[in-house]
């Protein structure tokens, strides 16, 4: 089939092939029975089936050198189907588990060292790039009062753990430094058990250390990017030289900036949902890239 692509900035390029791996067969299951991705994929068949068959008589009517009428097709079923399928999402994520998504977002009850239990997930097998996007949005991080900088602290790191963790590639915000193995958190005592607490530097170098065993690799920014827009986890790390605090933040479907660079979500000094590497890690840092398949 004929790829589509897009001068639209807010989503990845979108081709019918890609359209369809999203959306598969739809089960006919009730509610309290299927999970959160036939829901989300039954609201965007329709849609789909519609895009594919005026596809081809699009292209043939888009006039020579202008932007095709099956390009501005794609851009709007994009946008109809991401509105649908997150409202979708949260009914299925509802039926799931019981709960729903928390206005303030995921977690903002619960005290920054306390691990999550997210509902909506993106793990290895069942992922995507409108799922990546939900995993995130699921935590509402520049809002959230979770990631809130307070008493001298950020929570970049918190996020990060938060996030990698819903996606089935968790990067530990609390690990034994010489096995690199998660340490377990005493609800009882509110401690740590077998490893203790890492700030943003302790990540990178969990990653640079044990993330290889662990299915993490570095990459370039684009290749990082590209993963993102795949559905698959890719992370932005940095570690002051200095000894102070260094950056991590959560690369997301979009673009990489010429100047900017690949597009994030971060908690820190400023917390935000979709901006990019230089609005939060500033510049001139010689920031890593780490993806996960």
């Amino acid at each position: 089939m004929v790829t589509i692509t897009s001068t639209h900035q807010s989503r990845p390029t979108v081709s019918p092939a890609v359209v369809r791996a999203e959306l598969p067969t739809v089960s006919t299951a009730p509610a309290s029975q299927a999970p959160a991705a036939t829901f989300e994929r039954a609201a965007g068949g329709r849609a789909f089936t519609g895009f594919e068959r005026a596809l081809p008589s699009a292209e043939k009517a888009a006039p020579a050198g202008t932007r095709s009428l099956a390009e501005l097709a794609s851009e709007a079923v994009w946008k109809a189907t991401q509105k649908v399928t997150t409202k979708v999402a949260d009914v299925a994520d509802k039926a799931a588990t019981g709960t729903p998504i928390p206005e303030k977002g995921v977690g903002h009850d619960k005290y920054p060292g306390v691990p999550l239990e997210a509902p909506r997930n993106n793990a290895e097998g069942n992922r995507s790039p409108s799922r990546y996007d939900r995993v995130l949005d699921q935590f509402k991080v520049g809002s959230n009062p979770r990631y809130t900088p307070r008493d001298g602290k950020t929570f970049c790191n918190i996020f990060v753990g938060d996030a990698t963790k819903a996606m089935g590639a968790p990067i530990p915000t609390a690990y034994d430094p010489k096995t690199g193995e998660p340490a377990k958190f005493n609800a009882k005592t509110g401690k740590w058990e077998g490893g203790h607490e890492h700030n943003a530097n302790g990540m990178v170098d969990w990653l640079n250390n044990h993330g290889a065993k662990k299915g993490w690799k570095k990459v370039s920014a684009e290749e990082a990017q590209k993963h993102a827009n795949e559905g698959k986890p890719a992370v932005a790390a940095w570690k002051n030289p200095t000894g102070g605090s260094g950056h991590v933040a959560m690369v997301r479907p979009g673009t990489v900036d010429p100047e900017k660079g690949p597009t994030i979500a971060q908690a820190g000094a400023n917390n935000f949902d979709k901006k990019h590497v230089t609005d939060g890690f500033g510049k001139g840092k010689d920031v890593e890239y780490w993806v996960h398949e």
